[in-house]
């Protein structure tokens, strides 16, 4: 029995708080007998009181603790951590900032499962003879070998898959209707319903690959956005018009120091720091 567990048993610790509570209610007389109260009620509430602890506490461990049973757990804390590992087939995973990737020691004989709660870029080993199974929410993600990225991200159950290489089956469960096959340049997204469509963002994986391609030329406003989402940072402009500036360069692999420097030095902004949030605004 563990500690928790004992200290759920300890029913005298129990009742000395419910005695004392007595107490103070004025339900306890000075010869320490009870003067409204009928005893054995009391015990009877003591002990259901207990019990519900312990039966919640139960059901607990066995509903959330034991959720990934069998599973270890590959977890970034940090807004700018992003993790790369290795599984034990040789597949591997970018997970991305506060994200995480529950997966075993070593995959069992028929297939390969993993479940991810935030974001992670895969490069799957193939291997025809054991499929990789991804879950996210309550939708799967299986693929024999390939390259593609998975974001859960959203509110309301929704999932959006992109692939990079290969090709990829995304559904959900027991729904035939929300069922896609994904080939490269697709993004499918499962959520009221299921849709694909051509990704045409040059940033798209700009959280992973720290490059990013405003050569064509972009707004502020949607430059901040991808800016916001590959660094997770709160970056704001002070007003609309400064969002409708269009911004034409690259950065590749830069700090977000110097990304910053490089746009107020281009647009001639300035920066401010309120809380966590950093406001950019004319100078």
């Amino acid at each position: 029995m563990n500690t928790k567990e004992k200290e759920l048993y300890n029913v005298d610790a129990a009742w000395v708080k419910l005695n004392n509570r007595f107490d103070q209610d004025g339900l306890l007389a000075t010869n320490n007998k009870i003067r409204s109260v009928d005893f054995k009620m009391i015990v009877k509430i003591a002990a259901i009181f207990i019990v519900g602890i312990f039966v919640s506490y139960l059901a607990y461990n066995h509903f959330i603790v034991n959720e990934h049973s069998g599973m270890q757990l590959a977890e970034t804390f940090s807004e700018n951590n992003i993790k790369v590992m290795e599984l034990s087939d040789g597949s591997i995973v970018h997970i991305n900032k506060k994200s995480k990737l529950y997966y075993p020691e070593n995959f069992n004989a028929d297939e390969r499962i993993v479940e991810i709660e935030g974001e992670a870029f895969f490069v799957i080993k193939k291997n025809p003879q054991k499929p990789f199974i991804i879950k996210a929410r309550n939708k799967e993600i299986k693929v024999l070998g390939t390259s593609f990225n998975v974001n859960t991200n959203f509110e309301g159950g929704k999932v959006e898959v992109f692939v990079e290489t290969g090709k990829v089956k995304f559904y959900e469960p027991g729904n035939t209707k929300k069922e896609l096959i994904l080939e490269p340049g697709a993004i499918g997204i499962i959520h009221k319903r299921a849709e694909t469509k051509q990704n045409n963002d040059l940033n798209y994986m700009s959280w992973k690959t720290k490059y990013f391609d405003f050569s064509r030329g972009e707004n502020l406003g949607k430059v901040i956005a991808t800016i916001n989402r590959a660094y997770g940072v709160s970056i704001e402009l002070a007003d609309k018009e400064l969002s409708e500036r269009m911004h034409h360069t690259t950065y590749n692999n830069n700090s977000l120091d110097t990304i910053l420097k490089l746009l107020c030095t281009s647009h001639k902004l300035e920066m401010l720091e309120q809380d966590s949030i950093i406001i950019l605004k004319a100078k």
